[in-house]
């Protein structure tokens, strides 16, 4: 959060909207350009400051509104960037343009629609800071179509009946899309193998730091199998041992095709 010097410690808070979830797991975090990236959630927070002045004039409500405006304003293209950032970490910068996509100019327009306001600070100054939350699934689930996901099923399986953990090494890198390949290059697992359920949610897993806990298991399980990932190649490659891929069981494939998965990093 950004600091404002002495007079914050005179400021008070006013909740504008739900709190925040108490915090089980270790989501993977990510910050570019005062925008952060819960790539657990699939949300994106940043914040929103009027100066004094306006209240005069306006009122709170109205100090707060144009707080929220500016915010966004400010994080509206760093999450264009944070968008446009797949289309590169899969190889597919091709497919990005900047005008003339109907389809990326929905999924801008529903990540604009869903930003809330988590709560509001109010300084001595007269001076106002609101914080925002954005979902990201939309946006996302452009990326994701351009890479082939949406084509197979949805699976019957259920979220205890079984989930997927693949442990990354440090090189990984959060994604929307992933191949699994054995390490000769051939494709064990690909996005057009994933179901419209992981198109929906924007993503193939779940993006996680350090060990699986319980905000883990509720995404994907408890009865889960866990896959270690030896190397990450170009375009977000997995290299897995095929031997283990082909011993995954059925309830597990499923999930994988879901998108019940968990992809965990190191701290």
């Amino acid at each position: 959060m950004k600091k404002h010097g002495p007079f914050a410690i005179a400021a008070f808070i006013l909740v504008a909207g739900v709190a925040a979830p108490s915090a089980q797991g270790k989501p993977w975090i990510s910050t570019a350009d005062g925008v952060e990236v819960n790539w657990a959630r699939l949300t994106a927070r940043f914040e929103g400051i009027a100066v004094s002045g306006l209240a005069d004039r306006e009122g709170l409500k109205g100090l707060e509104r144009t707080a929220w405006r500016n915010g966004y304003e400010k994080a509206g293209p760093a999450l264009d960037r944070i968008l446009k950032d797949q289309y590169t970490v899969l190889g597919m910068q091709d497919h990005w343009q900047a005008a003339g996509d109907e389809s990326l100019a929905n999924a801008r327009d529903e990540v604009k629609k869903s930003v809330k306001s988590l709560n509001a600070t109010f300084f001595a100054s007269g001076a106002i800071e609101v914080s925002m939350e954005a979902a990201l699934q939309a946006g996302f689930a452009n990326a994701l179509k351009k890479a082939g996901a949406g084509g197979a099923k949805v699976s019957q399986s259920e979220v205890s009946g079984g989930g997927l953990v693949l442990k990354l090494p440090a090189s990984a890198g959060p994604s929307v899309a992933f191949w699994l390949i054995d390490s000769s290059g051939k494709v064990l697992f690909e996005p057009s193998k994933a179901s419209g359920l992981a198109l929906a949610q924007g993503s193939m897993g779940r993006w996680f730091r350090g060990e699986i806990d319980q905000e883990v298991s509720v995404i994907i399980g408890k009865d889960h199998e866990v896959m270690k990932v030896s190397e990450v190649r170009g375009g977000n490659r997995f290299v897995v041992d095929p031997t283990q891929f082909a011993a995954l069981r059925e309830n597990t494939l499923k999930a994988l095709v879901d998108g019940k998965v968990a992809l965990v990093g190191p701290r």
